[in-house]
């Protein structure tokens, strides 16, 4: 839905004004993950935000992650926004599903073992051309847990609502 990229970005925007951040209501509760990708297509930050809240809430929360706390990137700059694409994924709740079920292309999934999770969205398999072994072991690499601790951890999976710009600032279009 092209309201939620723009709802993204212009909190990222008021944010770096040193603006104040609207809070929004959608009316609807849903998981969201704002990724921002550079002007070379390379991930610039990624977060979201898992509570049970309103998907307005959750946007504006995650986009903030996104640009300003994700701990693999400096905060981002105005002109850096300028030259990044803004993606919104609208989660699915979590389904607990035997790895050998797990679809790439169609599921993001969550592995979890002794207090150690990590989630990886669906098109990080389809960006990265990744198997179903190889997008499980990402996840638990991620989490910090032994590549094929999928194989005994608790696996969930989700399906998500992926909307992007096409480029700064641009129309947005829905890739999943």
């Amino acid at each position: 839905m092209e309201k939620l990229v723009r709802i993204a970005r212009s909190t990222i925007e008021r944010a770096l004004r040193g603006e104040e951040i609207e809070e929004i209501r959608l009316g609807k509760k849903a998981y969201a993950f704002v990724t921002i990708k550079d002007e070379n297509n390379r991930l610039r930050g990624c977060m979201g935000s898992l509570e049970e809240k309103d998907l307005g809430y959750n946007v504006v929360r995650a986009a903030l992650l996104a640009a300003f706390e994700d701990p693999r990137y400096p905060p981002i700059t105005l002109e850096e926004l300028e030259r990044s694409a803004v993606e919104v994924s609208v989660l699915s709740p979590f389904r607990r599903t035997p790895y050998s079920e797990v679809v790439v292309g169609r599921d993001g999934i969550v592995v979890e073992y002794e207090g150690k999770q990590a989630l990886l969205l669906p098109q990080v398999a389809i960006e990265e051309r990744m198997g179903r072994d190889e997008f499980l072991s990402a996840a638990c690499i991620k989490a910090g847990l032994d590549p094929e601790c999928y194989k005994y951890a608790t696996v969930y999976t989700f399906q998500a609502e992926v909307y992007r710009e096409i480029y700064p600032k641009g129309p947005v279009v829905r890739l999943m």
